[in-house]
């Protein structure tokens, strides 16, 4: 995706039902914050899980490993 600005605009648009340049506005605002090695940032995965509980969804926080994996991912260089 950070590679290829058209490409993503072009192919996400249609999903998101946003004009070309909304979504171009999108992809320059979201593309920042992704992450380029594909691993969640441990400072998000803190604050999601903290907002799980401040929302009132769960009553404590979760255990985030068992959400998710990175076992599908390249070795961390």
């Amino acid at each position: 995706m950070a590679t290829h600005r058209d490409e993503t605009i072009k192919l996400v648009a249609p999903v998101s039902q946003l004009s070309d340049d909304i979504q171009a506005r999108e992809y320059d605002k979201a593309m920042p914050m992704m992450s380029r090695d594909l691993r969640f940032l441990p400072k998000a995965i803190e604050t999601l899980s903290r907002s799980f509980v401040e929302l009132e969804i769960l009553p404590a926080a979760p255990d985030m490993k068992t959400l998710y994996t990175e076992e599908f991912l390249p070795p961390k260089s």
